[in-house]
């Protein structure tokens, strides 16, 4: 693609969302959430993320069930199985909790353990979806339980999660960057910076709506916004 663009004289930029990662169904899609939800703190995946620090207080919050917990373990609706999880076929079956199409991973020595004891001695709790609200402790988009915020912050995440864009910039696939949504970074000047000296000054813009006389930060290391202030003025007038 980028090569037939560049042949027509045309760009192609790419629009990041650089701290969020999806929550999927089932959770082994995403290779980095699933390592920590089995792992816990020895996830080489373990700092990469929210509600990690406390696994003795049940870790990253999941809340995907139809019930309280203890209505969906009187109905059945949990179960302990052995299955190949795809992707990891060369760790061969594995316990793994299942409830509808969700699948969990079961962390090490505790698969022998009477269902309700095994689900809390995870390095996660699986809750009723409505305590989502109350209760989530990983940042996330809006109220979107699905899209989980890493720790870009961390100049290792911010190298590891960056990695497959930056080669690709490198190599002259990409033309420049559209930063979605930078007000839910941790801290949006330090990611600007560090994405500016990564790329040597590539052609970089946030997709940030600028509020009344909110103007952008002088100091974001960017080219200004994707237009929303100017496109709400065009707006108007017509």
């Amino acid at each position: 693609l980028a090569t037939r663009a560049h042949e027509r004289g045309m760009g192609v930029i790419v629009d990041v969302v650089p701290n969020h990662m999806g929550v999927p169904t089932p959770i082994y899609h995403n290779r980095a959430l699933w390592s920590v939800l089995k792992d816990g703190p020895a996830s080489p995946y373990a700092a990469w993320f929210d509600g990690t620090d406390d696994g003795a207080a049940g870790g990253i919050l999941m809340p995907v069930l139809g019930a309280r917990i203890g209505t969906v373990l009187a109905n059945g609706e949990i179960t302990l199985e052995r299955r190949v999880v795809p992707g990891l076929e060369g760790e061969g079956e594995q316990p793994v909790l299942v409830y509808y199409d969700h699948v969990f991973p079961v962390r090490a020595q505790t698969e022998a353990l009477p269902l309700a004891e095994l689900l809390d001695q995870q390095y996660y709790r699986l809750a009723y979806w409505r305590v989502a609200e109350d209760e989530l402790n990983y940042r996330r988009f809006f109220d979107v339980d699905t899209l989980a915020a890493i720790r870009v912050e961390e100049p290792e995440v911010f190298d590891q999660s960056h990695a497959l864009l930056l080669d690709l910039y490198a190599g002259g696939y990409i033309d420049g960057f559209r930063i979605d949504h930078p007000d839910g970074l941790a801290d949006p000047r330090q990611y600007f910076k560090r994405l500016h000296r990564a790329t040597d000054g590539a052609w970089i813009v946030a997709e940030k709506i600028l509020e009344g006389d909110e103007e952008l930060p002088g100091d974001w290391r960017c080219s200004g916004t994707t237009g929303y202030d100017a496109s709400w003025r065009i707006g108007s007038l017509l």
